[in-house]
């Protein structure tokens, strides 16, 4: 940074060596402060991120048993009390594990 800003403090100070000093410590001031901000707040952001991830991963929504029940057998199931079948219950598990191995990679 201070090679991009260099002569543009040069032009300021007139290469008085005490007003560039002050200027890149001044700069120093204010960048390491943000610099160590934004660090907390990505690393923040991305272990929430990771957490939510898991939870997802542990719990399969409705919606995975939904799409992988085949579209003819979910109009064959509206009338019935218990509208899972055991080929139903063998899609849903392997379209979540497909889908575990696929977040995985």
């Amino acid at each position: 940074m201070t090679l991009l800003l260099h002569p543009v403090v040069v032009e300021l100070t007139h290469h008085t060596p005490i007003f560039e000093i002050v200027i890149f410590v001044a700069l120093a001031g204010v960048l390491i402060p943000l610099h160590h901000l934004l660090e907390h707040a990505v690393l923040n952001y991305l272990v929430r991120r990771s957490q939510k991830n898991k939870l997802t991963l542990q719990k399969p929504s409705i919606l995975h048993a939904m799409y992988a029940t085949p579209v003819s057998n979910i109009s064959q199931q509206t009338n019935e009390q218990n509208p899972t079948t055991e080929e139903d219950k063998n899609q849903t598990s392997s379209f979540i594990k497909k889908q575990k191995k696929h977040k995985k990679k």
